[in-house]
Protein backbone atom coordinates (compact mmCIF):
# COMPACT_ATOMS: atom_id res chain seq x y z
CA UNK A 1 0.00 0.00 0.00
CA UNK A 2 1.46 3.65 -0.99
CA UNK A 3 -0.75 7.20 0.32
CA UNK A 4 -0.13 10.27 0.28
CA UNK A 5 -1.17 11.46 4.05
CA UNK A 6 -3.48 13.85 2.25
CA UNK A 7 -5.41 11.65 0.56
CA UNK A 8 -5.89 8.50 2.66
CA UNK A 9 -5.49 9.80 5.87
CA UNK A 10 -8.84 7.49 6.69
CA UNK A 11 -7.32 4.31 5.42
CA UNK A 12 -3.29 4.94 6.98
CA UNK A 13 -5.49 5.47 10.21
CA UNK A 14 -7.57 1.67 10.03
CA UNK A 15 -4.24 0.02 9.08
CA UNK A 16 -2.70 1.60 11.77
CA UNK A 17 -4.83 0.01 14.52
CA UNK A 18 -3.97 -3.62 13.27
CA UNK A 19 -1.14 -3.75 14.55
CA UNK A 20 0.52 -6.33 12.54
CA UNK A 21 3.32 -5.43 10.44
CA UNK A 22 2.98 -2.07 11.05
CA UNK A 23 6.45 -0.96 9.67
CA UNK A 24 5.87 1.97 7.09
CA UNK A 25 8.65 4.31 5.11
CA UNK A 26 8.07 7.63 4.60
CA UNK A 27 9.74 9.28 1.59
CA UNK A 28 9.52 13.61 1.36
CA UNK A 29 8.07 14.12 -2.13
CA UNK A 30 10.14 17.16 -2.57
CA UNK A 31 13.35 15.40 -1.93
CA UNK A 32 16.07 13.12 -3.73
CA UNK A 33 19.00 10.82 -2.67
CA UNK A 34 17.24 9.50 0.27
CA UNK A 35 17.07 12.79 2.36
CA UNK A 36 14.36 12.99 4.67
CA UNK A 37 13.52 9.13 4.30
CA UNK A 38 12.41 7.38 8.07
CA UNK A 39 10.56 4.24 8.92
CA UNK A 40 8.05 4.38 11.86
CA UNK A 41 6.01 2.19 13.49
CA UNK A 42 3.30 4.58 14.17
CA UNK A 43 1.73 7.31 12.58
CA UNK A 44 2.02 9.32 15.44
CA UNK A 45 5.68 9.62 14.42
CA UNK A 46 4.91 11.53 11.44
CA UNK A 47 6.91 14.25 11.05
CA UNK A 48 5.94 16.24 7.78
CA UNK A 49 6.34 19.86 8.80
CA UNK A 50 4.30 21.13 6.27
CA UNK A 51 5.83 18.90 3.37
CA UNK A 52 4.06 16.19 1.82
CA UNK A 53 5.30 12.46 1.58
CA UNK A 54 4.51 9.22 0.35
CA UNK A 55 4.14 6.46 3.09
CA UNK A 56 4.29 3.00 1.97
CA UNK A 57 4.02 -0.32 3.69
CA UNK A 58 7.35 -1.81 4.35
CA UNK A 59 7.77 -5.04 3.34
CA UNK A 60 8.31 -7.23 6.14
CA UNK A 61 10.16 -10.17 4.80
CA UNK A 62 12.43 -8.75 2.19
CA UNK A 63 14.26 -10.77 -0.38
CA UNK A 64 17.91 -10.90 0.71
CA UNK A 65 21.15 -11.03 -1.30
CA UNK A 66 24.12 -12.07 1.38
CA UNK A 67 21.16 -11.09 4.16
CA UNK A 68 21.41 -7.36 2.53
CA UNK A 69 18.50 -5.20 0.71
CA UNK A 70 19.12 -4.84 -2.71
CA UNK A 71 17.27 -3.42 -5.44
CA UNK A 72 17.84 -3.21 -9.48
CA UNK A 73 17.57 -0.87 -11.90
CA UNK A 74 16.27 -1.54 -15.08
CA UNK A 75 16.38 0.92 -18.27
CA UNK A 76 14.05 0.22 -21.04
CA UNK A 77 13.05 2.97 -23.52
CA UNK A 78 8.86 2.80 -24.52
CA UNK A 79 8.51 3.76 -28.11
CA UNK A 80 5.14 2.79 -28.73
CA UNK A 81 2.00 1.99 -26.52
CA UNK A 82 -0.61 0.38 -28.93
CA UNK A 83 0.94 -2.16 -30.12
CA UNK A 84 3.44 -1.81 -27.17
CA UNK A 85 7.05 -2.06 -28.07
CA UNK A 86 9.55 -1.92 -25.36
CA UNK A 87 13.31 -1.97 -25.30
CA UNK A 88 15.25 -2.86 -22.51
CA UNK A 89 18.63 -1.84 -22.43
CA UNK A 90 21.54 -4.50 -22.12
CA UNK A 91 22.95 -3.56 -18.67
CA UNK A 92 21.10 -2.21 -15.73
CA UNK A 93 22.47 -1.68 -11.75
CA UNK A 94 22.36 -3.55 -8.49
CA UNK A 95 22.48 -1.72 -5.36
CA UNK A 96 23.11 -2.88 -1.93
CA UNK A 97 22.68 -1.58 1.52
CA UNK A 98 25.77 -1.01 2.99
CA UNK A 99 24.67 -2.74 6.20
CA UNK A 100 22.88 -6.72 6.69
CA UNK A 101 19.45 -6.26 6.90
CA UNK A 102 17.82 -6.84 10.32
CA UNK A 103 13.84 -7.25 11.07
CA UNK A 104 13.72 -5.77 14.87
CA UNK A 105 12.24 -2.83 15.78
CA UNK A 106 15.15 -0.89 17.39
CA UNK A 107 16.55 -1.75 13.24
CA UNK A 108 14.60 1.18 12.14
CA UNK A 109 16.67 4.28 12.44
CA UNK A 110 19.59 2.67 10.93
CA UNK A 111 19.17 3.25 7.60
CA UNK A 112 22.30 1.75 6.18
CA UNK A 113 20.41 -1.51 6.01
CA UNK A 114 17.08 -0.17 4.56
CA UNK A 115 18.10 2.01 1.92
CA UNK A 116 20.21 1.53 -0.87
CA UNK A 117 20.82 4.93 -1.99
CA UNK A 118 24.53 5.58 -2.58
CA UNK A 119 24.13 9.10 -1.04
CA UNK A 120 23.37 7.32 2.03
CA UNK A 121 24.88 4.21 2.24
CA UNK A 122 28.54 6.16 1.35
CA UNK A 123 28.50 7.45 4.50
CA UNK A 124 28.35 4.09 6.38
CA UNK A 125 31.42 2.35 7.60
CA UNK A 126 30.53 -0.86 5.94
CA UNK A 127 30.18 1.18 2.55
CA UNK A 128 32.90 -0.33 -0.02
Amino acid sequence: MTSTLDSNQDELSSRQQDKVDNLWIVKPTQSSQGKGIYLIDDLNELNLKDERAVICKYISNPLLVNNHKFDLRIYVLVTCIDPLRIYIYNEGLARFASEPYDASANAKKNLYQHLTNYSINKKSDNFS
